[in-house]
């Protein structure tokens, strides 16, 4: 699938993607870049950005694969040293 960027740098995303998507008029997207060019995904709250952020940490680091002098984290000490009271 294919899309012209115009003069403004505006690129229509097709209607069954917004469809899909969600992609209403106001929608606001956040790019991410990667190897393979760039993604669009929906813009998610702070909150929930940072819940699914460690999510994804979770389980990352353990007592076989980590550093011998690196102290050891908990879920929650990771979101304690990360996000303060913030959350």
């Amino acid at each position: 699938m294919t899309a012209t960027v115009d003069d403004k740098g505006r690129v229509l995303i097709p209607k069954h993607l917004r469809e899909r998507y969600g992609l209403t008029p106001g929608t606001e997207v956040h790019f991410d870049t990667g190897r393979h060019g760039v993604e669009i995904h929906p813009a998610k709250d702070r909150r929930e950005a940072r819940r699914e952020a460690l999510r994804k940490l979770r389980g990352a680091v353990n007592k076989t694969n980590r550093r011998p002098d690196a102290p050891l984290y908990t879920p929650e000490s990771l979101k304690r040293e990360v996000w303060g009271d913030r959350l």
